[in-house]
């Protein structure tokens, strides 16, 4: 055990050092930039760093005026409210948020809507517009999982902010006919008992919640 530990502690410094090696090999122009970032190089992962080593390479191909328009745009940015900032950043971090799937998904359904008539994209957009608030929001979850928030409507009515997101990740891991119960559960409950099993659900384990809608759902 001690051996493995030693042996542990000796690939975490090298690869440390691998990391640091890295950034030094850069071109002097992207470390130039990146140079802010040095100290926490090591600790960063793969994909971060190569979206980073991006963001200046493209920085560095662009021309006097494209950076003129970057840098006036991002201070158009900074002078908007946070409340109007958090609002605009709210679909591209529900987009990140979803699966590898449900973002195929979304983008086959765009290419599929962009090639109908503007007659019935403007329907289709009429017809959403008139949803109610809060299922035009459980759509931002993806294809995957909104069907089931929605269907299962009255155990979110509600929910304590701090609750919606453990909520959310419970119907995202009960399998499909556990959603199916927990859709008609929250028509056939009243908002105590609801409230009651909202609880249950989030502070069991994962592989006792699919039990636990079985037997509510007996009663």
């Amino acid at each position: 055990m001690k051996r493995l530990l030693i042996g542990g502690l000796l690939l975490a410094v090298l690869g440390l050092a691998c990391a640091a090696e890295e950034f030094d090999a850069l071109p002097v122009e992207v470390r130039g930039l990146l140079d802010p970032a040095r100290a926490q190089w090591p600790q960063l992962d793969a994909d971060h760093r190569a979206a980073l080593v991006t963001a200046a390479q493209q920085w560095l191909d662009m021309d006097t005026a494209r950076r003129s328009a970057l840098r006036a745009r991002m201070q158009a940015w900074d002078a908007q409210p946070a409340t109007t900032r958090a609002q605009r950043r709210a679909p591209f971090a529900a987009w990140q948020r979803l699966s590898a799937t449900d973002q195929r998904r979304v983008r086959l359904s765009a290419a599929a809507f962009a090639q109908l008539p503007l007659e019935r994209q403007q329907a289709l957009r009429a017809t959403f517009s008139r949803l109610p608030p809060e299922q035009q929001q459980a759509w931002w979850l993806g294809p995957g999982l909104a069907p089931d928030v929605i269907a299962a409507g009255g155990l979110f009515a509600f929910v304590p902010e701090g609750e919606r997101a453990a909520l959310l990740d419970v119907v995202r891991d009960l399998p499909p006919a556990s959603r199916m119960q927990l859709a008609q559960l929250s028509v056939r409950m009243n908002a105590p008992q609801l409230a009651a099993l909202r609880r249950a659900l989030i502070a069991a384990p994962p592989a006792q919640r699919p039990d636990l809608i079985e037997k509510a759902f007996s009663q």
